[in-house]
């Protein structure tokens, strides 16, 4: 089975339970670093051969001081230095390298157009391990083509420039603040040609996973008459490894899934909120209608009343000699202009209330569909992931089966050569009782023969 790379420092940028008042932290030994990363949510590590890359990690996102745990306790890094001089004399990052992941960084808000990039890494949901690769001896940086200017950051949708990353799957260019990348992590994949990036949506759609077990290898017994040699356990331990692997994986997938269930639920809440305050806007317009419509009913009923009240001045004999009624015939139809007036602008209101209320209603209906579409994708992405996660759990019992036989096979196969040897001692003293040591060889050679070939089966 093959081990882990060793390193001889383990820098932890956000790690769980650490007992230096700090969520950060170096540690020179795996054992002790790996309770605050593994199974903690969120949590960030990184291996390194030297202490100086561990200490240009830590400082370069800002984390300080920087502190070591060695022999059971926290020291600075200083102290840690004093009592090991010799880890002075490792090979470490040059001025040139610290420089340049300045410059990098800087880079990075000022090119972009898009979105930015956090500097917070709290709201990841994965544990990231992150390996620095060896400094080159050359020096030389990561040089990349020039992206297509005529084409577009598919993240941030804004012209290409040339602070830009290309992803190793999609060959698209993505601008370095839209990969929302640690910015030490993003300046290795910059500088080092061994790294290839791979986008967010890349990374995401994770294919089927499947696992090729191999043949088991037979047993060569043709020149052993006893079993001492255990069978070669290898090939399923690497399956094991393999199956630990997968499944470590598909956990950190589905934990993104989780966590962009959880977004979508709290952008559904707010959704709901925004909708909500919508219909009790509608419901204010409804009701300023409905009254405009009953002042238009009345205004109705007054027109009617003045147009009696005209038509009987008009029949009166006496109403051209008698001022009180020119007054009140000029002041009716004073009164009927701002009706009319009035009547006119409350249809002009209505008109645009049933406007506003259709657009409204109309994005609604839109807002609605598009969440219905994206929580029908997030669905099919955990069904697909839940049948995977049952295929690795099939798998994994089958091969748990398959050992099981193969050492009780081995347990009889043991008892059966003990059985064949106890006979073939009880001939030999027999043979050797009647002296016929000639015949005894023949016959233990022919037994021995099929005991061979019966292991064979």
């Amino acid at each position: 089975m093959s081990g882990k790379r060793k390193f001889d420092y383990y820098v932890v940028s956000k790690g769980e339970g650490l007992t230096n008042g700090h969520e950060f932290g170096i540690f020179t030994e795996w054992t002790e670093c790996s309770p605050h990363v593994i199974g903690v949510k969120g949590s960030m590590f990184q291996g390194c051969k030297t202490i100086d890359t561990a200490k240009l990690i830590l400082e370069s996102s800002s984390l300080t001081p920087v502190t070591i745990y060695d022999n059971g306790e926290w020291m600075s890094l200083e102290n840690y230095l004093k009592d090991n001089p010799c880890k002075q004399n490792d090979q470490h990052v040059t001025e040139h390298d610290n420089n340049h992941v300045d410059e990098i960084e800087e880079q990075i808000f000022q090119d972009c157009g898009g979105t930015g990039m956090s500097q917070n890494n709290s709201d990841q949901t994965e544990p990231k391990h992150v390996e620095l690769p060896q400094m080159a001896q050359n020096d030389e940086t990561n040089e990349q083509p020039d992206p297509e200017t005529s084409s577009q950051c598919p993240e941030c949708e804004s012209p290409n420039n040339k602070s830009m990353i290309e992803c190793i799957s999609c060959k698209k260019w993505i601008h370095y603040g839209c990969t929302k990348l640690p910015r030490y992590e993003l300046a290795r994949y910059i500088r080092y040609k061994q790294r290839k990036y791979n986008c967010i949506a890349c990374t995401m759609h994770d294919e089927k996973i499947t696992i090729t077990v191999e043949k088991l290898p037979v047993f060569d017994t043709t020149n052993n008459t006893t079993c001492t040699n255990s069978p070669d356990m290898s090939l399923v331990e690497v399956i094991k490894s393999q199956i630990k692997a997968e499944l470590y994986q598909f956990k950190s997938s589905l934990d993104k899934v989780e966590n962009s269930v959880v977004i979508l639920a709290e952008k559904n809440n707010s959704d709901k909120t925004s909708i909500t305050e919508r219909l009790d806007a509608i419901n204010k317009l409804v009701a300023q209608i409905k009254i405009t419509n009953a002042v238009g009913t009345d205004n109705k009923k007054l027109e009617t009343i003045i147009d009696k009240l005209s038509n009987l001045t008009k029949n009166d004999g006496k109403s051209g000699s008698e001022p009180g009624l020119e007054q009140a015939r000029l002041e009716n139809q004073q009164l009927k202009n701002k009706i009319d007036k009035t009547n006119h602008e409350s249809m002009l209101e209505i008109e645009h209330l049933k406007e506003k209320l259709e657009s409204t209603v109309k994005n609604h209906k839109l807002i609605t569909d598009e969440k219905d579409k994206h929580i029908t994708s997030l669905q099919k992405d955990i069904d697909h992931k839940e049948q995977v996660m049952r295929e690795i759990i099939n798998e994994n019992t089958r091969l748990k089966k398959d050992n099981e036989e193969l050492s009780q096979n081995l347990s009889l196969s043991k008892e059966e050569i003990l059985i064949m040897k106890n006979q073939l001692r009880m001939t030999e003293d027999q043979n050797n009782e009647h002296g016929s040591w000639s015949q005894v060889g023949k016959e233990r050679k022919e037994r021995e023969t099929k005991s061979i070939a019966s292991w064979n089966i």
